[in-house]
């Protein structure tokens, strides 16, 4: 029997062997399969730290070989800091068993990464050593510095745009408020408790049911967004407008579990915004005023020419008979134009565009006039009075213009006491230009200017009407007792004579109109105007209008009191007159609007004839701008139409007569 075909008998020795060898590749297979890098390494005192196995993803991580790791210590793996510190936390492992840390290691080529460790002791082959699992965590860091970046750079932005946020948890209701959330009703980051009721308690008492009301609906997926502005208290006590936009966060279910949201100062925009409205509404208002002036300086030319010639010859009439019959009903076409010359006049003031003609006015002396006429046309139940200061500057205004102001004014203010009994009350005084009075172009004037007060204890004026009374032909009057011009014809006089007016009113208590006029300078000079009848002498008058008319009238006029008129219809023909003729002409007398060569261009070359020739400008309608150029062309003064013939011929000798010595 052939024994060596038969099987040996089992060892004993053997079966420890294979146990031995199946526990190996066990031990490999799970030191090959970790997801992080494995070191085992030697746990003896004089050499601990000493590598004696590594997985292939620890070497492959490092960039070496698992042979070359084998013959290295752990502190070759690490940067210098935390190389120095091996022997500490091997102390600290020893203490504790369990030990979990960052440090910094090296790759073969030189460059470092962040792991993260973590050791424990483990007996392994009977022997003692100790086990780290090490992991890259260089994506981690790259990901929390992002983060932490882009945290910074939404501080950053959130500060330089000055928006706040807010997140409000709705499953436990906590709220987290940012910095600048809490910067914007003035609080520092850890002054503020991040609280609900805080945002509750801070909206406005008026503003916090429909604050309320948006979050709810945003919340019950009524809204798209959670979209409102409401004021809300500042530190100082003070209330900010504050835009809040946010949406919220939901499960599911649709259930609402997170609400964000922005939270913004919009004060200085409200602000700005309500100022640019005030602005437009200005401005409509100006519009307004222009256009009606723009239609006013286009039929003024041509009704006054016509308003001229009926003056003109009413006033012939009147030096042509004694006839009491005709002498009255001459009178009465002579009232009639000089009303209608009066709207014209009224029309010109609102829009600005008559030229007042200035003098050195004490302005008590127009308002005590407008006082005494208005005291004789107001119901005995309504006392008139009046309080003037002393030391008030000299206006350079015209007094008739200040005269019809100062009525209106005090007209219109009995006429809002009504039946009852009341006062009316006219005070002067000096005073400053208040800042918020007047246009943001109007020129300033240092000083005190003189500052007239028509107040009355009447009904009042509600504020709607308050926005509006400076407007032509808004009146709040029944049908035929008023125009609608009255307000406006004041503020276009107060601002033509560079002053503003203001109005306080109150419904119920009374109404006070303010106006303020600048101090004269010292280029307004007194005139003296001398009566045409006071001086014997005749001078030559070299008169130029398109209107053959006027120029009639005029000449008419002008030589039954002694003039020597050469009147031209072509200011062409004037300028060869005064060519021909330099020293025979007295004084220059032109329209301004003429076919050809205007009245400013006819004075300048004029005034290149005859250097010291008196001229005279004539016009219906006249801006400032125009007469700046005609004063700058060498015109000697600018007048209004109508012009009657004794008006001109006493501003003449005014001119022509030497000043007493």
């Amino acid at each position: 029997m052939n024994t060596s075909n038969h099987e040996r008998p089992p060892d004993p020795a053997d079966d420890g062997r294979a146990d031995q060898l199946q526990d190996d590749r066990l031990y490999r297979q799970f030191f090959e399969a970790a997801p992080d890098a494995v070191f085992l390494l030697s746990a003896d005192d004089e050499d601990a730290g000493r590598i004696l196995d590594a997985n292939t993803l620890a070497a492959t991580m490092h960039g070496y070989t698992r042979d070359e790791l084998l013959r290295m210590h752990i502190r070759d793996l690490d940067d210098p800091e935390d190389a120095a510190r091996v022997p500490e936390r091997v102390a600290q492992l020893k203490a504790s068993g369990k030990l979990h840390f960052e440090a910094t290691h090296v790759r073969r080529d030189g460059s470092e990464f962040p792991v993260e460790i973590t050791a424990r002791y483990a007996t392994v082959g009977g022997r003692q050593c100790i086990v780290t699992f090490n992991r890259d965590i260089s994506e981690r860091h790259r990901y929390e510095y992002e983060l932490a970046h882009n945290r910074m750079q939404l501080e950053v932005a959130a500060r330089a745009s000055r928006v706040g946020f807010w997140e409000w948890d709705l499953s436990n209701d906590a709220v987290q408020f940012s910095p600048e959330w809490k910067a914007q009703i003035g609080y520092g980051p850890d002054e503020l408790d991040d609280d609900f009721e805080e945002w509750r308690r801070r909206v406005h008492p008026d503003d916090l049911e429909r604050a309320l009301a948006a979050v709810k609906d945003h919340i019950d997926g009524r809204t798209e967004t959670y979209e409102t502005q409401f004021r809300f208290r500042h530190r100082d006590g003070s209330y900010r407008w504050i835009y809040v936009r946010g949406e919220v966060v939901r499960d599911g279910d649709g259930k609402a579990v997170r609400f964000f949201g922005c939270h913004v100062d919009v004060t200085a925009q409200r602000e700005a915004e309500e100022q640019r409205l005030e602005l437009a509404r200005r401005m409509g208002t100006l519009q307004r005023l222009e256009a009606i002036g723009t239609l006013a300086s286009g039929i003024a030319h041509d009704f006054n020419n016509i308003l001229n010639i009926i003056a003109g010859n009413v006033e012939i009439a009147l030096m042509e008979t004694d006839d009491p019959e005709q002498v009255e009903s001459i009178t009465e076409i002579k009232k009639a134009g000089e009303r209608a010359g009066s709207l014209v006049r009224q029309i010109l003031a609102f829009s600005r565009g008559e030229t007042p003609q200035r003098r050195r006015v004490r302005v008590a002396d127009p308002v005590r006039e407008a006082v005494r006429l208005v005291r004789s046309t107001t119901p005995q139940r309504i006392a008139v009075d009046s309080e003037v200061a002393d030391g008030l500057p000299v206006v350079a205004a015209d007094a008739e213009q200040l005269h019809q102001v100062f009525v209106n004014l005090g007209t219109n203010a009995w006429h809002a006491i009504g039946d009852g009994d009341g006062r009316v009350t006219f005070r002067v005084r000096p005073g400053p230009l208040p800042p918020h009075v007047g246009d943001a172009d109007m020129i300033r004037v240092a000083g005190d200017y003189a500052v007239v007060e028509i107040h009355d204890d009447g009904c009042g004026i509600p504020p709607e009407t308050r926005e509006r009374i400076f407007e032509p032909f808004f009146t709040t009057k029944d049908p035929g007792q008023g125009t609608g011009l009255g307000l406006s014809v004041v503020h276009g006089i107060v601002t033509n004579h560079g002053g503003a007016i203001e109005v306080d009113s109150e419904v119920g208590v009374g109404t006070t109109f303010r106006i303020y006029l600048p101090p004269a300078t010292g280029d307004v000079e007194d005139r003296d105007e001398c009566d045409p009848a006071a001086s014997a002498a005749t001078a030559h008058v070299l008169l130029a209008d398109d209107e053959p008319k006027l120029l009639r009238v005029l000449t008419r006029g002008l030589s039954r009191l002694g003039f020597r008129v050469t009147a031209v219809e072509d200011p062409a023909r004037a300028l060869e007159t005064l060519r021909d003729e330099p020293a025979s002409v007295d004084v220059f007398v032109t329209d301004l609007d003429m076919p050809g060569i205007d009245g400013i261009e006819a004075a300048r070359r004029a005034r290149q004839l005859r250097p010291d020739l008196p001229i005279l400008l004539c016009s219906g309608f006249m801006e400032t701008q125009a007469q700046r150029r005609a004063l700058e062309a060498g015109v000697t003064r600018v007048l209004g139409k109508p012009m009657l013939a004794t008006e001109l011929a006493t501003i003449i000798r005014g001119l022509l007569t030497p000043p007493s010595t």
